[in-house]
């Protein structure tokens, strides 16, 4: 009998098969849908499945051929033997991928010959994905060195620049991680993070930016002010000495990719995530760092949620976003994910905020591994002042602890307050980046610029 191609028989069969060891059924039933038999087996799934989510376990045969008033029997020999509930669950994993698949080759061709495309590559990559669980996890008490060890190896320490902010954060982020920056319109929520772009890029990481508003070379005329310390609003007055600067500081210290990339209001993480396939292939550099600016006018790429259930499409798109962290770093390629939301409008004039008023609430925090807001407004930012507060944390203690940090608002540079020793495995072993990093943030003197707009 063939795994793949199952005719009407054959499906019967299968049925059987799963049916008479309620371990077995139990493995196939996560991915077990009416839709993949034909319709003569699809009622005797759907009994199945209801049955043992109703009673937590299968029904008896004579049950099963009463409700659908067909003649199955129960195999015997299953239970207890590995080797045949292997073929068996195999089989099932088998038919099931290449049924779920061809459905959603028959569900695009219905989209694309109505003219509609969005959406499509979600629909066969969710039927590519399909497949039994076959990680049952891990023993507590077995080799606790060895899976501590991967652990922290795999997770690691992303530090920021900002030793304050790392001390709080134990260290800075993780890799796998989707981390969130939020604030109210127009308070910081893009300067921060194309802060956090330069302090990554000189520390050798290769940092991909994705702008969804603000033009590439306006980004880069930020960040330029940035790195050579020329005022933002004097650039345009000594356009050579800001390149000189920017070109010297590269061959000083070496820093990892920084590309700027545009991609328009709406994009999904498909998109996201092709850009960065052809980026590999074509510039042979594998990111670390993905930063989008920002997540809130991003949409899911499942075109078919309703667009006015914003609860679903936040959550959409931060399982999407986190899932290109952890995806990425389980095949080898260490990656982060940067993003920025807005508060909700009953909260922007709130200079006090929670996780509650982040727009999209608990559907996206619930996904964030780290979200810290940003504070500031025009008083604060004469004094040279930042202010971040964390509102979750997933690996440190700094639940609601809140951190004052340098703005410069001339150069838009962003650093420390308060200098503290931090032991830092990066840092040690650069200390030449580190030195630049400080040496930018030691030129810091706030003066007061009204005319800058963040």
């Amino acid at each position: 009998m063939s795994a793949i191609n199952l005719d009407e028989k054959d499906q019967k069969t299968l049925i059987e098969l799963i049916y008479s060891d309620p371990s077995v059924f139990a493995r196939v039933k996560p991915i077990l849908k009416p839709e993949y038999f034909d319709k003569k087996f699809q009622p005797t799934i759907s009994y199945l499945i209801d049955f043992s989510n109703q009673f937590n376990t299968l029904p008896l045969i004579e049950q099963l051929n009463t409700e659908v008033r067909l003649n199955y029997n129960k195999i015997n020999g299953i239970e207890n033997n590995i080797n045949t509930q292997s073929s068996i669950l195999w089989m099932a994993e088998q038919f099931i991928k290449k049924r779920a698949l061809e459905i959603a080759v028959e569900e695009a061709y219905g989209l694309i010959a109505k003219g509609e495309t969005s959406g499509i590559d979600k629909i066969i990559k969710d039927a590519q994905q399909i497949s039994l669980q076959k990680d049952l996890g891990m023993n507590f008490w077995d080799k606790p060195a060895e899976w501590l060890e991967q652990q922290e190896s795999e997770q690691g320490i992303l530090p920021t620049g900002w030793n304050t902010f790392d001390d709080l954060m134990y260290g800075g982020f993780g890799w796998g991680e989707l981390n969130y920056v939020v604030a109210p319109v127009n308070s910081g929520k893009s300067l921060c993070m194309q802060n956090l772009a330069i302090n990554w890029s000189m520390m050798g990481y290769n940092v991909l930016f994705f702008t969804l508003e603000m033009n590439r070379r306006l980004v880069g005329k930020r960040m330029a002010s940035m790195v050579s310390n020329v005022p933002y609003r004097d650039i345009r007055k000594d356009i050579n000495k800001v390149s000189d600067s920017i070109i010297y500081k590269r061959k000083d210290i070496q820093p990892g990719i920084l590309q700027i990339a545009d991609l328009p209001i709406g994009c999904n993480a498909n998109d996201i995530e092709s850009f960065i396939q052809e980026f590999e292939i074509e510039k042979n550099i594998i990111p670390n760092i993905i930063i989008i600016d920002y997540a809130d006018i991003m949409s899911p790429c499942d075109r078919r949620i309703d667009p006015n259930n914003l609860n679903r499409i936040d959550r959409a798109i931060s399982l999407e976003l986190r899932d290109i962290a952890r995806e990425r770093t389980r095949n080898g390629k260490n990656t982060m994910v940067l993003t920025a939301s807005q508060i909700t409008k009953d909260s922007m004039d709130e200079m006090e905020f929670g996780m509650s008023k982040v727009a999209g609430g608990t559907t996206k925090t619930q996904n964030a591994d780290n979200i810290f807001s940003v504070r500031t407004n025009d008083a604060m930012r004469q004094r040279g002042e930042y202010e971040f507060k964390f509102l979750k944390t997933r690996n440190s203690g700094s639940k609601d602890k809140k951190l004052k940090m340098k703005f410069n608002v001339d150069t838009l540079l962003i650093s420390d307050l308060e200098e503290i020793q931090v032991q830092n495995p990066v840092f040690d072993n650069n200390q030449n980046v580190l030195n630049s990093i400080k040496t930018l943030q030691g030129l810091n003197k706030p003066t007061i610029n009204t005319t800058v707009v963040i």
